[in-house]
Parts: structure tokens; sequence; C-alpha cells
């Protein structure tokens, strides 16, 4: 008989998801609003399902110990049944793509039931409906929207309201500018909730514009948590005090090793040194005073987002973050969990999908360096740009809101004389080759690998080197250039002291 029959419901799909939960808690995230506790037919399913969305409300863990204790805690565990009741969750583990499969049929299922039991009160309205026939349908009516809708779905809302909160809306919107104007011309500026990635062959320094970029953001808009797992903290260090007291890298360490070798080899003046220390002193004053909070600490994608949550909370709300590099994230470079390895492309994937599903969390944007594949480079030459040479792709060219390429290209110029020479130099310039809300476009740079420094210019570089000198540079990138001339370190200092003064 019709009455015996079971209602709709899909028990493996249920498993299946609550085990990828289990597994990796980003799934919660992607299928909360897909799925709810009484969207699972077997009550004891949607029992540890609101288990798991408490738990990750939380910031806790959600695997299987944490599952058990929250129950416990909460009374549940025995009226389920014990321990037992969560055997099942010890299946195969599921990628995050499979694992919003197993949600779209756990929501078909549970609306399949809504129908259903919509067709039950249908029936009553019609033999109840005599007198008022005209209201019975229109109450049928509304009852069967009801089950057809997904519960998650709001009313429409007029135009006419929604702009009316436009205004405060935008003044709402977490943005900042950049150091950069023509970047901000392209793009807006930053917001909440976007994706950005800086993409380059090895080399170019797109690790020296997330760092530029970090300490401008927390010096001028707020804390910032800057992940530099590939560059490590001490390089990180480096860098920021170059920036600020325009003494390279390389010039810290030799003042204190061996002065003469950043003179040039030529005996340095007590004036000179002291200069130099100084402008380092007075940077690393001004460097305390900058919200920047580091890691170098290799780390999932999972520690990651959870140590950004905790700081998040802690300092009051994060304005950035910064991951240098996403290939160095721990999921990206190997398979370390139970099951077959999904491939660098599905966990590279699962990576970004989560890191784009925090920044719409934290309602701030985040900032990802990441690598081109070097198979299209050619004696050091980076070939040109573009989504495609993304490496292991992982979605990052539809994830992604804005993608920036730093480039750098090869140009010769030749005297305009018979038998002229050559004069090769290095040209820079950033490709937008994504840019949501913004423009497409490159802009013209300089890279001043020295002071840590990338800065917008109006013409073509004057980089210029002897031709045997750029043939042997084609195989080996050059070193950065010196910094400025000492004459004009008390300006460097002076600007230093100003822009950072207490």
């Amino acid at each position: 008989m019709a009455s015996e029959r079971l209602l709709p419901h899909a028990l493996d799909a249920e498993i299946a998801l609550l085990a990828s939960a289990v597994a990796d808690a980003a799934v919660i995230d992607a299928a909360s609003p897909l799925v709810r506790p009484q969207s699972f037919y077997a009550l004891i399913h949607g029992r540890i399902w609101s288990a798991l969305v408490a738990l990750r409300r939380e910031d806790a863990p959600c695997d299987r110990v944490a599952l058990i204790e929250y129950l416990r805690a909460n009374g549940e565990l025995e009226r389920m049944g014990g321990v037992a009741a969560l055997s099942s969750l010890h299946g195969s583990v599921q990628t995050p793509d499979s694992a919003l499969y197993y949600a779209r049929i756990i929501a078909e299922k549970h609306r399949l039931r809504r129908i259903i039991a919509a067709a039950g009160k249908i029936r009553e309205l019609g033999y109840q409906g005599e007198e008022s026939p005209a209201q019975a349908a229109s109450d049928a009516l509304r009852v069967l929207s009801d089950a057809i809708d997904e519960p998650t779905q709001g009313d429409l809302s007029p135009l006419a309201s929604v702009l009316e909160s436009y205004y405060d809306d935008i003044a709402a919107v977490a943005a900042y500018r950049t150091p950069w104007h023509l970047l901000d011309r392209l793009t807006g500026g930053f917001t909440g909730g976007e994706l950005v990635v800086w993409a380059s062959s090895a080399g170019v320094g797109k690790s020296f514009a997330l760092t530029q970029l970090a300490h401008h953001v927390a010096a001028t808009y707020g804390p910032c948590a800057m992940f530099a797992t590939e560059m490590g903290a001490a390089a990180t260090r480096a860098r920021l005090i170059a920036l600020v007291s325009g003494v390279s890298a390389r010039r810290q360490r030799e003042l204190s090793v061996a002065p003469e070798i950043a003179f040039g080899n030529r005996a340095p003046s007590r004036g000179e040194l002291d200069a130099q220390r100084e402008a380092v002193r007075r940077a690393i004053s001004a460097l305390r005073r900058v919200p920047i909070y580091l890691s170098d600490q290799t780390m999932s994608s999972d520690d990651l987002i959870a140590r950004a949550r905790r700081e998040h909370r802690r300092v009051g709300g994060l304005k950035s973050i910064f991951i240098d590099t996403l290939g160095a994230l721990s999921d990206v470079a190997s398979h370390s969990g139970p099951g077959k390895d999904p491939g660098v492309h599905e966990r590279q994937k699962r990576v970004v999908w989560s890191l784009k599903a925090l920044a719409k969390e934290l309602d701030i944007p985040i900032h990802v360096a990441h690598h081109f594949s070097r198979a299209a480079d050619y004696k050091g030459v980076a070939a040109a740009p573009s989504k495609e040479r993304l490496r292991d792709g992982g979605g990052l060219e539809n994830t992604a809101t804005t993608i920036i390429f730093p480039h750098r290209a090869l140009i010769v110029e030749k005297e305009a004389v018979k038998n002229g020479r050559e004069w090769p130099h290095w040209e820079y310039s950033w490709i937008v080759d994504k840019a949501r809300d913004g423009s497409e476009g490159a802009i013209p740079m300089n890279f001043l690998g020295a002071e840590a420094r990338w800065e917008e210019r109006d013409g073509p570089s004057l980089r210029m080197m002897p031709a045997d000198d750029a043939e042997r540079l084609e195989a080996a990138p050059p070193a950065p250039s010196d910094p400025l001339d000492d004459d004009t370190q008390p300006d460097l200092l002076d600007y230093a002291a100003e822009r950072f003064s207490a």
C-alpha cells in the first residue's frame, strides 16, 4: 500500500557528509547553507550535524573525539545509543566537492519529504474549504510554495528598500587603499571577502609586494596577520627594516660583521657606520608600533584558518591576512590524511575554497602569493604571465577575486649608430589579469629590491647594463641593486621619523 512506502531519503549520503565533516571541518561551512539538522532523515544524523555546527561556531576541533565529548556534555550521547552510534562515520574520506554533492542530495530528499507533507495538508484544506474555495486555494498554494522553496531562502525585497540602505552599506564596507595609486584605480582598492592572488615566476618579487602591502595596511588601517611559511620570519623582518630604513637586508648583515664590504671594500667613516646603524635602530623602533602578527611555522590550511580566527577575535578584528605562499601550506605540498590522495590539484582546490570562505566569514581581504609553473621559463627569463601558468591550478582562476602578475621582461635597446652597442635592462610591470568589479590592465613598476619596495613609474626603467652582463644574467636573475647613495640617507631618516612618529 502507498501509505506503507518509506519517505524519500539517502542515508548513505547523510553518512558520507557527516564523515567528510569530521575529517575536514571546512565542509561544515560550505554545506551549512544547504542542509540543517532537520534536513536529515535519520534523527541521529541531524543531532550529529547540529553538534558539528555548534563546535565549528565555537572554533573548536570537529574531529571524532571532540564530537563525542560535546554530545556527552549535552546529554545527547546516551540518547543516541552511545559511542557505537558514531561508528558509521569511519567511512572513506570525501573531498569537499563530493561532500557538497552529498549535501545537495540530502537537501533534495528533504524537499521531497516536505512536498509529501504539504500534500497531506492540501488534502485537508480541500475538505475544509467548501465554504470558501478561493481561500482554500490560496492557502493550498502557500503551503505548496513553502514546501518547494528552500528553507534558507529569504523573501524578495523591492529595489526601493534596497536603495534606502545604499549609503549606510557603502560606509560599512571594510576597504583599504594600497601604496600604489594606479593599482587602486584598476581594482578600486581591496574590500572584505576578497581572495587576491599574487603570482609570478620565482625571484620576481611577489613576496616583497605582500610584505610592503602588509606594512602599509597595518600602519594605516589596523592589525594584519602574515603567514610567512616560505619566506620565514627572519627574512620578513629584514625586509620590513629595509623598507623603513633604506638599508638593505644584505647591508644590515654586513654592518655588524664586515662593514668594509658594505661600503665597497673601502674603509667606512665612523659617520657612515653610525648613520646606517641609526637608520636600522629607528626603523626597528617604528616597526614596534606596526600591528603585524607574524608566523613562519609550517602548517596546514586548517591550522592557518583556526589561528586566523583566534587572532581576529583577540585583536578585535584583523584588517587583512597575507599568506606566503600557497604551495608552502602542508596540505597543498603533500597528502597527510586518511584515504587515497586526491592529487595536488584537488588538494589545492580544497585549500583555495577554504581560504575564500574565510575571507567572506571574517569580511576581510586575504592576499596569497603563488608560483607559476616553470615549464615555460627559459634561461631565467619568464614567459608571458597568464592564468594558465598558475601552478597546479586548483580553481584559482575562478575562485580568486583579483589576480595580479608581477612580471619582469628583458628589454634590449640599441644605439642608433652603425654597430651600435646594445643596452639590455629589466623592465617590470604588474599585470592585473582579473579584477572583479574593477578593470584589467598593466601597470609600469620599478622593483627596488634592496629597499624591499615596489613603486609605480611613469616611464621605462633605466637599469641599463652591458650586453655581456645581460647574457650572464639571463641564466641567473640579477641581485638587488644597492640602496640610494649615502648622502640621501638623512632624507630617508627624516621621512621614516615623520611617517612613523608616535
